[in-house]
């Protein structure tokens, strides 16, 4: 796209605002579009095209909802904490009107949540008021950046090959999983970012990254937070591991499995309060996690859960997962990466080895409160397994072991 054309993209962009009486729209029509433009650099047309189709999807449910479901508000009318977001981002709102500098971010939403709610405050206070889609197109703006943060770590991870970032970019982009729940008021999509954004700091050596990454972390999902700074600890140990020469891989394997087996028992610790976890204090627990673990990975615990705990029927979800294929096959094929894991390249394999002791510990601590794991709660987690399945299926090619930076 040259710059005539951006230009004129960028006037239907700030136009359409002052239709409908949403400058913030336009901000975040053009802010995406300067996502797009700066990747085309590199991709070329591709991110139009992601991003095109994101908007075209968000035009068809903001339409169809209404008609769908009249009495929604505008929301689908899936998950009730939508409602908590628009509550709190209103009264942020609110409270931004009286004093810019004096609003008590703490009393209306905690830390827990609290950046994604502070966002959508600020959001509706600029707008001049809340509206489901500003927060949607927020959304779809952070799914832009959650594949560009996809594709930058490729390309650290695989520097030589443009063709497979771009594969990436364009998986990430067009997961089913993350562009539907873009259209939902919810958190899970920041979430999703913000934890590339560590991973892409970790692995691409930017520690500034990694920085503003974990301080959003924080404030987006604290407990996230503390599994990541334990992630960080055993990034450090692999690489220490590496001194170990010959032994170094088998040392991988049981710092990880230590990483695991601590991070399960020390989670209660940090989970959320209101929960009881004394069931999870024994050898047996953490037994039943692990034959768990596989088919809360692949989201099939709802086949297993109480049908009181389902907020729709097993065959509705049934059917949710064809629909949303990715949420089956993507894990799927993470899984089955340990038939090629001891083929990869060393420093993918390392990349492949701690992808794996996150997703662990990720859901051990939902399994420990809930007993359960579902799609949604997973869906950070998909852009991870799509990189590391990708990249671990790249290292595998004849010859591209060259195309790796040496670890």
């Amino acid at each position: 796209m040259n710059r005539i054309h951006l230009a004129a993209l960028m006037t239907v962009f700030l136009f359409l605002p002052w239709v409908l009486h949403q400058p913030m729209v336009g901000l975040l029509l053009a802010t995406a579009a300067s996502v797009a433009a700066a990747l085309s650099q590199s991709l070329g047309a591709l991110p139009w095209v992601v991003l095109a189709l994101k908007l075209v999807l968000l035009v068809v449910v903001s339409l169809l909802v209404p008609l769908l479901w009249p009495g929604a508000g505008g929301l689908i009318p899936v998950n009730p904490d939508q409602h908590l977001y628009l509550d709190t981002a209103n009264r942020i709102a609110e409270a931004l009107q009286v004093s810019l500098l004096r609003v008590d971010y703490a009393g209306i939403v905690g830390l827990h949540n609290r950046a994604y709610s502070v966002a959508l405050g600020w959001l509706a206070f600029l707008n001049g008021g809340s509206s489901i889609l500003l927060y949607r197109l927020f959304n779809v703006f952070l799914s832009m950046v959650l594949a560009a943060l996809a594709y930058a770590l490729v390309r650290s991870l695989y520097p030589l090959s443009k063709r497979a970032a771009a594969l990436i970019f364009l998986g990430v982009g067009l997961l089913p999983s993350v562009n539907l729940y873009s259209m939902f008021v919810l958190r899970d999509v920041m979430i999703a970012t913000v934890l590339m954004l560590v991973v892409l700091g970790l692995f691409g050596q930017k520690l500034w990254v990694m920085i503003v990454g974990l301080a959003l972390t924080y404030f987006t999902r604290i407990q996230l937070f503390f599994l990541l700074v334990g992630a960080l600890a055993l990034f450090a140990a692999m690489r220490g591991a590496r001194r170990a020469r010959r032994w170094a891989h088998g040392l991988s394997l049981v710092l990880v499995a230590g990483f695991v087996v601590a991070g399960y028992f020390v989670a209660p610790l940090v989970l959320p309060p209101e929960y009881d976890y004394s069931h999870a204090m024994s050898i047996l627990s953490f037994g039943r996690f692990l034959v768990h673990l596989v088919p809360s990975v692949l989201g099939l615990d709802f086949l297993f859960a109480d049908q009181a705990s389902l907020e729709l029927g097993r065959s509705t979800l049934a059917a949710a997962r064809l629909l949303l294929f990715d949420t089956w096959l993507i894990p799927l094929l993470f899984i089955g990466g340990a038939i090629w894991y001891k083929k990869m390249v060393p420093k993918c394999r390392e990349f492949y080895l701690w992808v794996a002791a996150v997703v662990m510990g990720y859901a051990a601590g939902y399994w420990i409160t809930y007993r359960v794991v579902f799609v949604r709660l997973l869906l950070p987690l998909y852009p991870l397994f799509l990189s590391a399945v990708g990249v671990g299926i790249l290292s595998l090619r004849e010859g591209v072991a060259k195309d790796f930076v040496a670890g």
